[in-house]
């Protein structure tokens, strides 16, 4: 699957005209053209492996977050296995990725993400009008802690904006999510308790980045498939999860549902490569399963 996408100029030029992610390309520097094969073979190579490790984990992940077993029968996650290998060439494309050595000795709950934020957009400034899958990582520890999808009327921006207000309720609230729980505000009556809260902090310790990235109205290689000069892989029974599910409000289109299938499935790939430091109890794909973990409040 990598090295047919890697070699696919229309599939690389439908991802840099619509995604946003990467710093800077690492792997098609046409200044460097004696060495393009070989760092598309590393790519290809890095790629295939996160995708393994990262299937590897998808089972154990809906087994933890998804008491219902007819809910994991949920077509969708056919959807999601047939793409896992597509979203983590794009991840190894933008940089994103450890390097193939790190993989291969990593353990099994490891963080997969680069801890240098060098690697990420900050979500800000016109990066912050973009949807998809944001990441929030803990600067004082320096590791990411949380995927989330953003899609629709939103931007990430407002996303975060939203985050910080939840926050500053109080974290012993019965309906706080694990994620304002760990991490509150540090106005918060309980917010000097950050050492009954392992693996928390402050949510001001926090600073959103962009996973995957697109702005909705440049979207459209989102909805077709790779055979059609798309970015993902959209089966028959693909578009009719997307045609079915209650998202992107009442009357939407097929193609406004299929973003926000895209934006969950980017949000469910890069918390696998998160690991055991992602804080979410959801499994994702919350309204289309209609499922939400201990809370609402913890869906995207």
């Amino acid at each position: 699957m990598s090295k047919m996408l890697l070699m696919n100029a229309a599939w690389i030029n439908a991802v840099d005209a619509t995604l946003y992610g990467a710093v800077r390309n690492e792997y098609d520097d046409d200044e460097v053209t004696i060495n393009l094969h070989k760092m598309r073979m590393n790519a290809i190579q890095e790629a295939d492996h996160l995708a393994k490790i990262v299937w590897g984990r998808f089972p154990r992940m809906l087994e933890l977050r998804l008491p219902d077993q007819e809910k994991r029968k949920h077509p969708v996650w056919e959807f999601v296995a047939v793409n896992i290998p597509v979203v983590c060439l794009i991840a190894v494309r933008f940089g994103h990725v450890v390097s193939l050595h790190d993989m291969r000795c990593c353990r099994w709950g490891d963080c997969l993400l680069k801890p240098q934020t060098a690697s990420f957009l900050p979500a800000e400034g016109e990066y912050g009008e973009l949807q998809g899958c944001y990441l929030y990582q803990h600067t004082t520890k320096n590791k990411w802690i949380r995927s989330g999808k953003v899609c629709g009327q939103s931007k990430f921006t407002q996303r975060d904006k939203e985050h910080e207000a939840m926050s500053k309720k109080s974290s012993t609230d019965p309906l706080a999510s694990n994620f304002y729980r760990l991490f509150p505000y540090a106005e918060c009556e309980d917010a000097d308790h950050c050492d009954a809260r392992p693996g928390g902090g402050l949510f001001t310790d926090l600073k959103m980045f962009v996973g995957v990235g697109f702005a909705s109205v440049e979207a459209e290689a989102l909805t077709k498939d790779v055979s059609e000069g798309g970015i993902l892989k959209w089966t028959q029974s693909s578009i009719e999860v997307a045609r079915k599910a209650g998202v992107g409000g009442q009357g939407a289109p097929l193609e406004r549902k299929q973003l926000e299938l895209a934006a969950y499935l980017f949000e469910l790939v890069y918390d696998l490569m998160i690991g055991d430091d992602a804080v979410s109890t959801n499994p994702g794909f919350e309204s289309v399963i209609r499922f939400y973990g201990r809370s609402d409040h913890d869906a995207d």
